[in-house]
This record gives structure tokens, sequence and C-alpha cells, in this order.
């Protein structure tokens, strides 16, 4: 390949969070081409989304990655909760100073 006039793509869809952790390891494999990313990332859950855009060196792209999937483990774990433990975490977070409401989100969300 001549890498002045010649571009390889290679393009990739995941619609399932498991599909894109694996994604995630394979992409490391890419790193002896040194890749371009152009990524968008879109987690929706019900009517509501989030959609987030990468354009850049595989190098800096390992932090979007762990944002994404932070993202996507507590959008699991919503998803998840019964009822009590939803209203359990709202009264901990409503009833709350400040102080302890953050206390309690970052137990919530595993940081």
């Amino acid at each position: 390949m001549n890498s002045s006039t010649d571009a390889e793509v290679l393009e990739l869809s995941v619609n399932q969070v498991m599909d894109y952790r694996k994604l995630g390891t394979a992409i490391a494999l890419l790193l002896r081409w040194q890749p371009q990313i152009d990524q968008t990332a879109t987690i929706q859950t019900g009517d509501q989304f989030v959609r987030l855009e990468y354009q850049g060196q595989m190098r800096e792209f390992q932090s979007f990655f762990l944002t994404i999937k932070r993202i996507a483990n507590i959008a699991e774990g919503m998803r998840a909760m019964s009822n009590e433990e939803a209203h359990y975490w709202f009264g901990k977070i409503a009833k709350s100073h400040l102080s302890n409401a953050l206390k309690a989100l970052r137990i919530l969300l595993g940081n």
C-alpha cells in the first residue's frame, strides 16, 4: 500500500454493550498500523440518548473508550435496578446535603 495515495478503511458497527467492550479489546491489536479513529457512540435508554463523537489517533482513543464503557455500565446498572433500589438511591440523594448526595452518587456509579 502506498500511504500517500491509497487509503484503507475498516468500518465496524456494534449494537450491544458487550460487543462494544470486545471491540475495544480488538482495536488495541491495530496499534501497529497507527489507525486514525472516527467514532460515534450512541447510548440509549428508552427515549433518551447521549451521542458522543471521537476523531483522532488511537493513543488518545483509550480515554474516550473508557468513558463510553463507564457510561454504558451505569446505564446497564440503572436498567437492572428494582423499583425499591431506585427509590433507595433517590432518597439518599434527595434528602442529603450536597456532600452526602455526591458520596451516594459515587457509590452508585462505582467511582
